[in-house]
């Protein structure tokens, strides 16, 4: 039964990405609800600017 049910879905396209490179756009790049709409290290160098570096 589990080869049968696991088989019937492709894998999601990001399963297959490098977890760094995942890692890399979560923070930098991916606008986050709570902070904003910025990500995380734009929001980070704002409010603490000389924690960045």
């Amino acid at each position: 039964m589990r080869g049968r049910c696991t088989s019937q879905h492709a894998p999601h396209p990001l399963s297959r990405q490098n977890p760094a490179d995942w890692l890399h756009r979560y923070n930098h790049h991916r606008p986050h609800e709570s902070l904003g709409r910025v990500p995380p290290v734009e929001y980070r160098i704002k409010q603490f600017p000389n924690l960045y570096f």
